[in-house]
C-alpha cells in the first residue's frame, strides 16, 4: 500500500474549494469554507469519509438509539476502566478529537462536562456537527470512554 503522509503535508486552500463548490453548485456557508483554514488534505479526506453513507438504514437507526434512562457511571474513578477507555478513545474518536484531545478534526474536548452528558454524546452523536454515535459500541464500551475522558480533566 502507498504511503499518503503527504496528504497531512498539504493544506488545502479554502477559496479553491469554494470555486468548486460554486461550479458544482453545492451548498455551503462561509463559516464552512473558513472552517477550512490550516486543514490538511487527509483531514478534508477523513471527514468525507465520515459523512459517506450516512443515509444507510442501519446507520439512521443508530443514530436514532435513545441512550438509556439510567446514566450512572459504573466505573467512576475506576482507573483499570479508564485505560481501557483510553483504548476505546483512541481506536474510535483521536482520529477527530486528537489523541491529546486538543481537537483536528472534532473540536478539542473541554472539561466541565457531567457523565450523564458526555455518555449521552458519545452514545448518540451530534448528527448536525458531523459527530457520528457510537451505540453499536454499547453501553459498557461508552461508559468506559467516559470514564477515560472524566479522568483526563
Amino acid at each position: 500500500m502507498p504511503s499518503y503522509a503527504f496528504l497531512n503535508e498539504r493544506l488545502v486552500d479554502p477559496e479553491r474549494v469554494r470555486r468548486k463548490m460554486n461550479v458544482l453548485g453545492f451548498p455551503y456557508t462561509q463559516e464552512d469554507i473558513s472552517a477550512l483554514a490550516g486543514k490538511s488534505e487527509m483531514d478534508a479526506i477523513v471527514a468525507y469519509m465520515q459523512k459517506l453513507g450516512n443515509d444507510i438504514p442501519w446507520r439512521q437507526a443508530a443514530a436514532q438509539a435513545a441512550a438509556p434512562q439510567d446514566l450512572v457511571n459504573p466505573f467512576h474513578g475506576d482507573p483499570e476502566a479508564a485505560a481501557q477507555g483510553a483504548s476505546l478513545y483512541a481506536r474510535h474518536c483521536a482520529a477527530c478529537h486528537g489523541a491529546e484531545l486538543g481537537g483536528g478534526i472534532g473540536p478539542a474536548l473541554m472539561p466541565g462536562w457531567d457523565d450523564a452528558d458526555l455518555f449521552t454524546v458519545i452514545y448518540e452523536g451530534i448528527p448536525e456537527g458531523g459527530m457520528p454515535g457510537f451505540s453499536s459500541l454499547g453501553v459498557e464500551r461508552v461508559w468506559l470512554m467516559v470514564t477515560f475522558l472524566q479522568e483526563q480533566q
